[in-house]
């Protein structure tokens, strides 16, 4: 009796299991076609924002706007909300008169709220390799007629100075535009770009150090050349506080690492922090295990930092 008892409750819990997995399928394949139509939904009504050049231009905040592109995931990626807690940062630390470095620009997104932060006795330098993205650049530089804040360079920065081939889309990814290698389908042209070094640059634009107070570098990968290329800068004692972006992929497809990257920038007295926007906190952020997006904050003198975000 007991034998057959359990062979009952053994059945019952097979069956049991096959309807929960069952309900799961039905509910996994609703939950993906509503997911496939809000994206429909939210594609058409982007779509509906451009003019027949394929651009249109929005306020992102007061006195603030910037022209979006058809053809650019960026630009909807910005549209949405883009790396707020990072641009709040940049809002809270930087003071009129300070100097700004935006290392990969892009169309401007920082360069432009760094501008308005630092006003006309200060001043944002942007490096955007790429020729189209340069020009989109400097549109938005114009629209906003930030032209006596922000220097544009289109140039890329690395260790030496030179020319580097750059791998760049013409299908929306230009985010994504790298001198790493790559066999990623994002990519479909390959470029030559003049580069500098970082020290180098400020040498030959006699720009003031002591001025520089905050450092973006977003480059797809190129972070570890970049940094090499401004060791005189960074070793200083007063040296700029750095926001990094670390994606491990792009740290690879350049040759190095995320790892690297991190012991690189201690290597030159740096400490690196994350940062809560809620709290407007930067806590110590140890080395992880794995990087596959992320921006952190070195820097050197912490009690300096915390005192600007408070003020």
């Amino acid at each position: 009796m007991i034998g057959y008892l359990k062979k009952i409750i053994k059945i019952y819990c097979m069956l049991d299991v096959k309807i929960v997995r069952k309900v799961v399928s039905i509910l996994n394949r609703y939950v993906s076609k509503r997911v496939k139509a809000k994206e429909l939904s939210e594609q058409k009504k982007w779509e509906k924002l451009f003019d027949t050049e394929g651009k249109f231009s929005s306020t992102i905040e007061k006195d603030l706007n910037m022209i979006f592109y058809k053809d650019s995931i960026l630009s909807k990626c910005i549209y949405s909300g883009f790396e707020k807690d990072e641009i709040e940062f940049v809002k809270r630390y930087l003071r009129q008169g300070d100097t700004f470095l935006d290392i990969g620009s892009n169309i401007g997104l920082f360069s432009l709220y760094a501008a308005r932060v630092v006003g006309v006795s200060g001043k944002v330098i942007a490096f955007e390799p790429t020729p189209r993205t340069f020009e989109r650049l400097n549109e938005n530089i114009r629209l906003n007629q930030v032209d006596s804040i922000i220097s544009q360079n289109n140039i890329g920065l690395s260790d030496a100075d030179g020319v580097l081939k750059m791998n760049i889309s013409s299908n929306g990814y230009d985010a994504w535009n790298t001198f790493a290698n790559s066999t990623d389908r994002k990519h479909d042209k390959q470029i030559e770009v003049p580069v500098k070094t970082l020290d180098n640059f400020l040498f030959e634009k006699n720009i003031d150090t002591s001025k520089i107070v905050l450092v973006k570098i977003d480059v797809e990968g190129w972070e570890v050349p970049v940094i090499n290329g401004g060791v005189k800068l960074f070793l200083q004692d007063n040296a700029p506080v750095l926001m990094v972006e670390f994606t491990e992929e792009n740290a690879f497809a350049a040759g190095s690492s995320c790892y690297e990257l991190y012991d690189l920038v201690v290597s030159f007295g740096y400490k690196w922090f994350s940062y809560d926007v809620s709290t407007n906190m930067l806590m110590p952020d140890v080395k992880r295990l794995h990087y596959p997006y992320l921006n952190l904050i070195a820097i050197k003198n912490i009690e300096y930092v915390k005192k600007r975000l408070s003020s």
